[in-house]
């Protein structure tokens, strides 16, 4: 207050001062155009390596940006990648990112099947009980699915018997023989390698139910290979429901 009071007196102070703010605004501006055209040229040049199609969506009403995929050849599964950020109106922190695979054209019937990273602190064969169990399992389940999140009084957790996917997931479902159906070798392996190629909290969470199959990361995943394996998980895991 008192900078202001003092530059009323001086106007070269308060013309150096208003010039300031819109060098720097300016700057701002500039920094964030450089920002987008550098992720879309990056995300172009993705979709162009792995053939697939790419599209920047931008919803001013939800105050959501995506960067989103989809394959260019007619498959059986038809599939969306989206990377995509939610700027929350109260907040002027980065916003809300995740990393997004779906697809509607696969569903179980009247069946839940989720897969989630295992804390680190989180020890193999440790009992919360079912009443917190039931908890976190919710808590997992909205935080991918929002107020579209199923049930989960049926959902038991599964034995898995790789132990080196046991080591970084866990596993429920309300039938264990379509658990281990969905979770073939092929996409034990994918699991793993992206448990490695992604930081603990990045790791998928894969929720399957009657509305569709969705494979979650939180934050944006740039790196190529795991963008790659994370498609390849989704559409395995929906193929193996063709013949479960």
């Amino acid at each position: 207050m008192l900078f202001f009071l003092f530059a009323n007196d001086n106007p070269f102070l308060l013309f150096g001062m208003i010039a300031l703010i819109v060098i720097g605004l300016g700057f701002m501006f500039w920094y964030l155009q450089t920002k987008s055209k550098r992720d879309e040229a990056y995300y172009q040049n993705v979709a162009n390596q792995k053939g697939w199609n790419y599209q920047k969506d931008f919803q001013l009403s939800i105050r959501t940006l995506r960067h989103i995929f989809t394959p260019k050849m007619k498959d059986e599964i038809d599939w969306t990648l989206k990377i995509e950020t939610v700027q929350s109106s109260e907040s002027n922190s980065g916003g809300l990112k995740n990393t997004i695979w779906e697809t509607d054209s696969a569903k179980l019937d009247d069946e839940v099947f989720l897969i989630g990273p295992r804390p680190s602190d989180f020890p193999i064969g440790l009992d919360f009980g079912e009443g917190l169990t039931q908890m976190a399992l919710q808590f997992l389940l909205r935080s991918a699915l929002g107020d579209d999140a199923p049930d989960t009084n049926r959902l038991r957790e599964v034995k898995i018997f790789n132990e080196d996917l046991e080591k970084s997931y866990l596993l429920y479902s309300t039938n264990e023989e379509t658990a281990d159906q969905l979770l073939n070798v092929e996409a034990e392996h994918l699991m793993i390698d992206l448990a490695g190629l992604l930081k603990e909290t990045q790791r998928p969470a894969i929720v399957f139910y009657d509305k569709n199959l969705r494979v979650k990361c939180d934050g944006h995943v740039s790196n190529d290979e795991a963008l790659d394996k994370i498609v390849m998980l989704g559409q395995i895991i929906a193929m193996n429901s063709k013949s479960a």
